[in-house]
C-alpha cells in the first residue's frame, strides 16, 4: 500500500521559486533551492494496540483517539493513549513494548493520568497527550480544560505536575471554555534554539515560544495556521530547511492536511500551503531504528496503528521542456 493523496508538484516548485526570491538568492547561475518533500504512508498497517485489551468495562467503553509515543529512560516503548467517553470522562492510558515499535500486541499498563481538579484541571477534560524529551529528561503537555498543562519526568514512567504561581498545572489558559473544545492538543519541538509549543484553538493552530521549558514565561500566541473548519492534532517536523505541519480537521474524518512552510510560525492563510492530504487521523510521526512511522487511530476508535512515512521529492519536467521518455 502506498497513498499519495491531492499532492501539487506546481505548488512544491511554486513553494520554493518564492522562499528564494524573498530572500535574494534567485539569480543567474545560482542554483536552485531544494524542493520540499512529499510525505508518502508506504507499506501495511500495524495495528499496535486495540481497547479491547482493556479488561475494565468501564474504560474500554470508550474510544481510542488522541495518542504519543516514546522511549522511557530503560528504552522501553511508552504510548500515553487517551480514551474518551469513560465513565470518569478522558482518561490516559498507558502501554508499553519492550520489543521493536511494530512489535504487537502492546502491553496495557492501565490507566495513567485523570484530570485533577486541585491542580485547576477538569476532572472529566484532560486530553491530547504529547511527551518531549530532551537531554535525559521528560515534559509531558496535554490539554487540561481551558488550559494547557505540563508535567516532568527524570525515567519517562513517573510524572509529577509542574506547579505554577496558583498551584496549578497548567503553563497557560483559556477558560472561556473548559470543554473538550478549548484549547488543546499540545505539541512541542525545538527549532532554531527556540522551543515552540503548538496547540488548537477553533480554527487555528496556534503557536508559543520560548528559551527554556523550565520556569520561563511562554510569549504570546501566533496563529501558525487556519482553516474554515476546526483544526486539530498539530505535529511538525524540519527536514532540510523546510517544516511539515500535519493538521488534522474533524474527528470523524480520516484526513490530515500537510502545509509546508521556510517559517515555523507561518504556514499561509487557509490551506494555500497544503502540500498532500493524507487518511490519518491523529497521527504523530515516529522515528524508530533510523526509519520514519507515522501513527493513526483505527477506524470506529477501536486502537492504533502504525504505517511506514517515506519522503519523496516531486518529479520535475526537463529543464529544456522536451517530453520525458516514457
Amino acid at each position: 500500500m502506498t497513498v499519495r493523496l491531492e499532492q501539487s508538484t506546481g505548488l512544491l516548485l511554486a513553494l520554493v521559486f518564492a522562499t528564494a526570491t524573498a530572500c535574494g538568492r534567485v539569480g543567474a547561475g545560482e542554483p536552485r533551492q531544494p524542493a520540499p518533500e512529499l510525505p508518502v504512508v508506504s507499506g501495511e498497517w500495524q495495528t499496535l494496540l486495540t481497547k479491547d485489551q482493556i479488561a475494565c468495562p468501564e474504560i474500554n467503553r470508550g474510544q481510542v483517539v488522541d495518542h504519543c509515543f516514546f522511549r522511557d529512560a530503560a528504552g522501553t516503548w511508552q504510548a500515553w493513549v487517551q480514551v474518551r467517553d469513560t465513565k470518569k470522562g478522558r482518561v490516559f492510558t498507558r502501554w508499553e513494548q519492550e520489543g521493536a515499535l511494530t512489535d504487537a500486541p502492546w502491553t496495557y499498563r492501565g490507566v495513567h493520568w485523570t484530570g485533577q481538579p486541585k491542580f485547576g484541571e477538569s476532572q472529566t477534560v484532560i486530553q491530547a497527550p504529547h511527551v518531549y524529551y530532551e537531554n535525559g529528561r521528560y515534559w509531558a503537555f496535554y490539554g487540561g480544560g481551558g488550559q494547557i498543562s505540563m508535567a516532568r519526568s527524570a525515567d519517562g514512567v513517573a510524572f509529577m505536575r509542574h506547579r505554577n504561581a496558583d498551584g496549578h498545572s497548567s503553563l497557560f489558559s483559556d477558560l472561556r471554555d473548559t470543554t473538550p473544545s478549548g484549547i488543546r492538543d499540545p505539541f512541542v519541538a525545538r527549532f532554531g534554539g527556540r522551543y515552540h509549543l503548538y496547540y488548537t484553538s477553533e480554527s487555528n493552530v496556534l503557536v508559543r515560544t520560548t528559551d527554556e521549558l523550565d520556569g520561563a514565561a511562554w510569549s504570546e500566541p501566533a496563529v501558525a495556521a487556519s482553516e474554515r473548519n476546526r483544526t486539530q492534532c498539530p505535529f511538525v517536523v524540519h527536514r532540510n530547511g523546510w517544516y511539515y505541519l500535519f493538521m488534522m480537521g474533524a474527528s470523524n474524518e480520516f484526513k490530515t492536511n500537510v502545509l509546508v512552510s521556510r517559517d515555523p510560525t507561518d504556514f499561509g492563510n487557509g490551506l494555500s500551503q497544503k502540500i498532500a492530504v493524507l487518511p490519518v487521523s491523529a497521527c504523530e510521526i515516529i522515528r524508530a531504528d533510523g526509519r520514519d512511522y507515522i501513527s493513526s487511530l483505527i477506524p470506529g476508535h477501536k486502537g492504533v496503528r502504525v504505517a511506514r512515512l517515506r519522503w519523496e521529492l516531486p518529479r520535475e519536467p526537463p529543464i529544456d521542456g522536451t517530453p520525458e521518455d516514457p
